[in-house]
């Protein structure tokens, strides 16, 4: 697994979260709630979001990090040389049916497309601004389907 990934083995998830993702999801999300204990409501933080922007700077700079062997590195397919530390090996049994491999866009990976986009839905309407159940450096934008792009592969073996 290279970046922030995820895979389901035998109907087990695998993750590979970034280190600056989590860092920064968390951050966003103490802004948000700052914002929300000052008096902004929900509406008003999914019109605009604050907490967003605040992390904003420290999201252009994470790109100094990428493929990089250093604290807040991460591993992606950009056209240089990947750092091997990042890259997660999972082991796949010779009874395996399927490997589904995905990106982080689905908060809650299932062995179908279906199952996986009917699980973001329910997640999206739970927390759309995802700082709670889903954290994340981006919550729902005005006219998004979703909090993040997504990309779904299911493979026969």
């Amino acid at each position: 697994m290279i970046g922030d990934c995820q895979c389901l083995v035998a109907n087990e998830k695998h993750t590979n979260p970034k280190r600056i993702d989590r860092l920064l999801s968390e951050v966003r999300a103490f802004y948000l709630f700052s914002e929300l204990r000052s008096g902004k409501t929900i509406n008003d933080l999914l019109e605009l979001d604050p907490g967003r922007s605040f992390i904003l700077p420290l999201l252009e700079r994470q790109a100094l990090f990428q493929n990089a062997d250093a604290p807040y590195g991460y591993s992606v397919f950009d056209g240089f040389p990947v750092a091997l530390k990042d890259v997660k090996q999972i082991q796949v049994s010779r009874d395996a049916t399927h490997l589904v491999l995905a990106s982080d866009g689905y908060p809650d990976l299932a062995s179908s497309l279906e199952e996986s986009e009917k699980r973001l839905q329910e997640a999206i309407a739970r927390d759309p601004l995802c700082m709670t159940l889903n954290k994340s450096t981006k919550g729902m934008g005005r006219n998004s389907s979703s909090f993040d792009d997504r990309a779904y592969l299911k493979i026969r073996l």
